[in-house]
């Protein structure tokens, strides 16, 4: 309906909304983080096994299940090694919150950007040169619910 249309805010209405959304999605990083240690804890996955399951959920997205070996010295003080199998569902959703940390993170990285490098526009008023308050940026609908306006 109104996909065409642009809204003026100001560089310090974007910033403080930019900084609003960055603890919102740090907020959310970590939750995701936590259920990800919650399901290795529950699993007993390790780092080495973690990389292990992901890179073969890569590859083989058809797979109802995946073992994975690992040593488990820690448990028994032996350094044999060790198969486990682990459902497709739980290394489906290691996979998928890892994707989506990581996307995170990106929209981090180009909010925190985004705050340190915007800076209002001085503009002129044509003829008598008079500096006019700041005009803004204009931003589109996708934005402004991004941002949260």
């Amino acid at each position: 309906m109104f996909q065409n249309l642009g809204f003026r805010k100001t560089a310090a209405e974007i910033v403080e909304a930019a900084t609003q959304k960055v603890v919102k999605v740090k907020a959310k990083i970590e939750e995701r983080q936590q259920r990800v240690n919650d399901l290795r804890k529950e699993y007993g996955i390790d780092d080495a096994a973690l990389v292990q399951l992901l890179t073969a959920a890569r590859k083989q997205s058809q797979s109802m299940q995946f073992t994975y070996s690992t040593s488990n010295a820690q448990v028994s003080g032996s350094n044999k090694m060790e198969e486990r199998t682990i459902g497709a569902g739980v290394v489906n959703n290691l996979l998928t919150e890892n994707d989506f940390i990581e996307a995170e993170r990106d929209q981090v990285k180009t909010l925190e950007r985004l705050i340190r490098n915007l800076k209002p526009i001085p503009q002129y008023a044509t003829g008598n040169g008079a500096q006019l308050p700041d005009g803004g940026f204009g931003l589109r609908t996708d934005e402004l619910d991004y941002l949260g306006f």
